[in-house]
This record gives structure tokens, C-alpha cells and sequence, in this order.
């Protein structure tokens, strides 16, 4: 999670929906050289959680 990106959409007892940014770094299995990192992606998530 980026730090300071969590936005809580809605809270009550026993539920949370929260928006937040996130960073994925990873290798490209696809290109020549099997460890080449591929450039920092962020994407957008979403959280629903409830007991």
C-alpha cells in the first residue's frame, strides 16, 4: 500500500470499505533475459471486509 493513500469509504461494526493505491514490482518471464524487472506499476484498490 502506498502510505497515505487509504481513503475509508464506509465504516460500521464488523464491516470496512476502504479505497487505497498500491506499487507492484515484478519480473517479465516473457522477455529474453527471465529476471528483467518490469517497470513500477500503481494500481487502484478496493476493500470490502466483514466479519
Amino acid at each position: 500500500m502506498v502510505p497515505g493513500s487509504e481513503k475509508i469509504i464506509s465504516q460500521s461494526d464488523g464491516s470496512l470499505h476502504t479505497r487505497f493505491a498500491a506499487v507492484i514490482e515484478a519480473s517479465d518471464p516473457r522477455k529474453d533475459d527471465k529476471w528483467s524487472m518490469t517497470p513500477r506499476i500503481t494500481i487502484g484498490c478496493e476493500l470490502e471486509y466483514s466479519i
